[in-house]
């Protein structure tokens, strides 16, 4: 593999791993926003909801 491909696929993998370090975070923000909301409220529902 030349320099040149090697350096796109290093960017590509780098792109990737942004891509999914922002998926799961937003992913992680949702999950805590219900946490917090049905937590308090619902309990069971927050249970039933994680099983």
């Amino acid at each position: 593999m030349n320099s040149t491909a090697a350096r796109s696929r290093a960017e590509a993998v780098a792109e990737i791993r942004g891509a999914e370090a922002f998926l799961l975070n937003a992913f992680n923000r949702t999950l805590q926003q219900l946490v917090d909301f049905f937590g308090p409220r619902h309990p069971n529902l927050l249970w039933a909801t994680v099983l």
